[in-house]
């Protein structure tokens, strides 16, 4: 599981991901996740406190969004670029860092640090903060439940 922090200026990316289900990456950032990220999650979010501050500090904060999605395939574009196709089964807005865990936002201020580039956490215990935001994946008729099953079962 990886966390990639999307700035101001990227947020309009975020949004088109969400709808597609695609991101693009310079090949620098994603290599590392290349034969690891098949069958992954990805939690994108945007619009946090300072990146700057201290480890922890992002631990009661609130982000303005946070996607997050199942990836499905890695690939490499004509543009030498590379693309993450995924399966979106969660997007909310304003979320606190209770409903994603401080493991999670730690490792979003540590991708904010990074220019966005893709940060590892643990499955446990955000995969278990993750299901809390399955509800708005329903009403575009997706099964989130299955998805997390399924990365439960793939033994992550």
């Amino acid at each position: 599981m990886f966390c990639i922090y999307v700035n101001r200026e990227q947020e309009s990316r975020l949004t088109d991901a969400s709808a597609t289900g695609i991101w693009e990456f310079e090949p620098r950032d994603l290599q590392r996740w290349r034969s690891s990220a098949l069958q992954d999650v990805a939690i994108f979010g945007c619009r946090g406190p300072n990146a700057r501050m201290p480890p922890g500090s992002w631990g009661n904060a609130t982000l303005h969004r946070i996607v997050a999605a199942r990836v499905l395939v890695c690939e490499s574009t004509e543009s030498d670029r590379e693309r993450l196709r995924s399966e979106v089964f969660g997007d909310e807005w304003n979320v606190r860092s209770r409903c994603v865990g401080e493991d999670v936002m730690e490792s979003l201020r540590l991708s904010a640090n990074n220019a966005g580039r893709p940060t590892p956490v643990a499955y446990w215990p955000a995969l278990a903060h993750l299901a809390q935001l399955v509800q708005p994946a329903r009403s575009r008729g997706l099964d989130p439940i299955q998805s997390l099953v399924s990365l439960i079962a793939a033994g992550r």
